[in-house]
């Protein structure tokens, strides 16, 4: 039986003496390149470790690494009250559906930020996102019960579509890195939940 959206899988090299298989073709120069950042953080030595929250958020920027959208990466990390994992999520067409960066299939992944204007609502007019935002995808795939107390780790803002689906997630927070004007890095928290204010931020 033919299926429409076939298994692909890498090609793997020959086991080695050791047990361990190399992959075939080469690694992609996204990959290679922040595999070369962590090692130059690694070979210094640093005074402290990173919080939970900035850990949460380190977490949330490799999970959009691999998002299919031609115009825009985001991530997320859904964590649980107590600390553990529970989720990642990024950007991108259902799971089985073809996507924006891999096959071209999203409309408004085809036009230029000149034609369509970071900012211009997603579902508006002709040219329609058809992506799952890292946040929705956060939330599928966690434990409404696991995650309740817990909190969300983003690489943006969310937009105000996914602020009203975290008001009603069961997570406490909503946290996202920052810079201010003067360029000091922060993080931004946002409390969920209790009458809390819903605010939203712009589409790619």
């Amino acid at each position: 039986m033919t299926t429409l959206f076939p298994a692909t899988s890498p090609q793997a090299a020959p086991a080695s003496s050791s047990g361990y298989v190399d992959t075939v073709p080469a690694l992609s120069p996204l990959y290679q390149a922040a595999m070369d950042a962590l090692e130059q953080l690694r070979s210094q030595s640093w005074p402290d470790r990173v919080t939970s929250e900035e850990g949460a958020i380190l977490l949330a920027e490799a999970a959009s690494l691999p998002a299919d959208c031609s115009r825009r990466l985001v991530g997320c990390a859904v964590i649980s009250i107590d600390g553990r994992v529970l989720s990642t999520g990024r950007n991108g067409a259902p799971s089985g559906y073809p996507g924006c960066l891999t096959a071209g299939a999203c409309p408004r992944g085809q036009m230029t930020k000149e034609q369509i204007k970071p900012g211009a609502p997603y579902r508006a007019g002709t040219v329609k996102c058809h992506a799952l935002h890292a946040e929705k995808n956060g939330l599928l795939f966690s434990d409404p019960v696991a995650r309740r107390g817990g909190y969300m780790a983003v690489t943006d803002a969310p937009c105000d579509d996914c602020s009203l689906d975290l008001a009603g997630s069961g997570l406490a927070r909503v946290i996202w890195p920052a810079r201010l004007d003067d360029g000091t890095r922060v993080i931004r928290r946002l409390a969920l939940g209790h009458g809390a204010p819903i605010g939203g931020h712009y589409a790619a």
